[in-house]
């Protein structure tokens, strides 16, 4: 009788170990297969994220806005190849294409203001050189608009061309802009690691610049109102015509600023050129 009691609690033990195992088993592998599961979601999700990135790669861009009375324009780019000119016309004109990585661009009128402004996005692996990878706008402003031009840019290279203005206010970050037959009553120019060529054709305003590590080269074929360079480690260049009524006052700490340029003596204009550890040179 003992013997057998015996035998039938090894056999009850017996059965509930193999049960436990199989349930562990169908646990293990239940759990493998959720994994498998969540990391096909996780696939599929990052597909869809890149999907979204890229939604609008190499999306052409051809819009206008009709200036009517509007005075100002806004214009603000994260990263392109940009072209700004003016042309004699009735509407302001967007034609282009976008990156890969931008959200892409809104174009609207808010009150005198015209704005055209990029759609923030992040820049992973970002390469101006890349053709892909790379915005490109061509913006045209009609001769009559007469207000405010504002330009701020993240990365890229910028021309402007022909944009004639009461004010005119330029940001750039790492940026390469290049300023030909503009005019204005006043420029402000704000510069991080931006490379500033500007080559004024026509008697302008009173230019302020703050530079930080890039590089200005100022050519002006008469001087026309007051300079103020405020430099970080960056260079300037600043090319006047001889004889131009302009005094200097300078001041500089481990930079370098050096006049050479041969002027009036009349006191009309005030140059006033700050240095920090870059350098500064106006010449004739």
């Amino acid at each position: 009788m003992n013997k057998v009691l015996i035998v039938a609690i090894i056999g009850i033990l017996t059965i509930s170990f193999i049960g436990c195992d199989i349930k562990s088993k169908e646990k293990s592998v239940g759990n493998k297969e959720e994994n498998i599961t969540q990391t096909d979601d996780n696939v599929k999700s990052a597909q869809a994220n890149d999907e979204s990135e890229n939604l609008n790669g190499n999306k052409l861009i051809d819009e206008k806005v009709a200036l009517d009375d509007a005075t100002d324009i806004n214009i603000e780019i994260c990263a392109a190849e940009v072209s700004i000119k003016s042309y004699d016309g009735e509407d302001v004109k967007i034609t282009g294409k976008l990156s890969e990585k931008s959200k892409g661009i809104d174009i609207n009128k808010n009150g005198n203001k015209i704005e055209i402004i990029e759609k923030d996005y992040k820049v992973r692996g970002f390469i101006m050189d890349s053709e892909n990878n790379s915005s490109k706008f061509n913006i045209l402003v009609p001769l009559k608009l007469k207000g405010d031009f504002e330009f701020k840019q993240g990365a890229g290279t910028t021309d402007i061309e022909g944009i004639k203005v009461k004010n005119i206010n330029i940001s750039g970050g790492a940026t390469k802009l290049k300023c030909e037959d503009i005019r204005f009553d006043k420029l402000n120019l704000n510069l991080g690691a931006a490379k500033v060529g500007l080559n004024l054709n026509e008697k302008c305003g009173d230019i302020v610049i703050n530079g930080g590590v890039g590089e200005v080269n100022i050519k002006m074929a008469e001087v026309g109102g007051n300079l103020t360079y405020k430099g970080g480690v960056g260079i300037g260049n600043i090319t006047i015509p001889e004889n131009s009524p302009v005094r200097f006052v300078t001041q500089n700490g481990v930079g370098k600023c050096e006049v050479k340029a041969k002027t009036s003596g009349k006191d009309t204009y005030t140059f006033d050129l700050k240095v920090g550890a870059g350098s500064i040179s106006v010449r004739n």
